[in-house]
């Protein structure tokens, strides 16, 4: 399991994957979002995260029906 930030492009993420599937054998592989986990952490599937990093700030609005 990998927890990433969104930021993360789709094209970055397949070429994680690939590498963690063919250099190092990993039977599976899952990228999460920081954010969405985070939520989890704290019990709640609605909510707003705000990842502040050194060179990108973001936010995640999670709405739960």
């Amino acid at each position: 399991m990998l927890v990433a930030s969104h930021h993360l492009s789709i094209p970055d993420k397949e070429r994680i994957t690939r590498l963690f599937f063919e250099e190092f054998g990993v039977p599976a592989f899952a990228i999460y979002d920081a954010g969405l986990l985070a939520l989890y952490a704290a019990g709640v599937l609605t909510g707003l995260t705000v990842d502040i990093g050194y060179e990108k700030t973001g936010h995640r609005l999670r709405l739960s029906c």
